[in-house]
């Protein structure tokens, strides 16, 4: 099976990528994924920096904006099925860690709720899946927390924000230089931290 994974910018547009071909009894089918980050929320003190995925798995990439040491977040799913009226919702682990100000945290599979996201499609036969993914809580040092209900909201909220996305890029571009991202998506990066179990 032939896996393609593609980096997604803060851009809140679906991306559809050709991600997996199956052979079926009745011929062949198509499987495709969309992906897209939620919009930017400049009150929340992590950011997307950016995203990779592939029909099985999503890796993201945030980056601390804050002057406080991050101490835990959680990212969560939104799942865009459209055979029915309401939005599925899967909340991730809890990643707890230990991100300075300006540094980046790789949440992977295993932290995002994406597993649970798959394990839906898959027992509903969707084969043309559509994926929203943001942060839902954020805690700092000195107990400071944000959270976004997405259960309750059913939606991510915000809008684009120019500034807040240069300020992303510029740090992205600081602490990897100009190197493709996909080589930063890799939990031994000297400058990435990860969940810690």
């Amino acid at each position: 099976m032939k896996h393609v994974a593609v980096i997604v910018s803060l851009l809140w547009i679906a991306l559809p990528v050709v991600a997996q071909k199956a052979a079926t009894a009745a011929g062949k089918r198509e499987e495709s994924i969309g992906l897209r980050t939620g919009p930017s929320q400049p009150e929340f003190p992590l950011q997307i920096a950016g995203a990779v995925f592939n029909e099985t798995e999503v890796q993201v990439l945030l980056v601390n904006l804050t002057s406080r040491q991050v101490e835990q977040v959680t990212v969560g799913v939104l799942l865009e099925d459209k055979t029915s009226p309401e939005p599925v919702t899967r909340i991730g682990k809890v990643c707890n860690t230990s991100v300075p100000p300006g540094g980046f945290l790789l949440v992977n599979a295993a932290n995002t709720g994406f597993d649970g996201a798959v394990a839906y499609f898959r027992g509903e036969g969707i084969t043309q899946k559509e994926v929203a993914i943001g942060i839902t809580q954020v805690r700092l040092a000195g107990g400071i927390e944000w959270n976004l209900p997405l259960e309750a909201k059913g939606r991510f909220e915000g809008a684009g924000d120019k500034d807040l996305d240069r300020k992303i890029k510029a740090l992205r571009r600081k602490v990897f230089g100009r190197h493709s991202l996909a080589a930063i998506f890799d939990p031994s990066h000297k400058n990435v931290g990860i969940c810690r179990k």
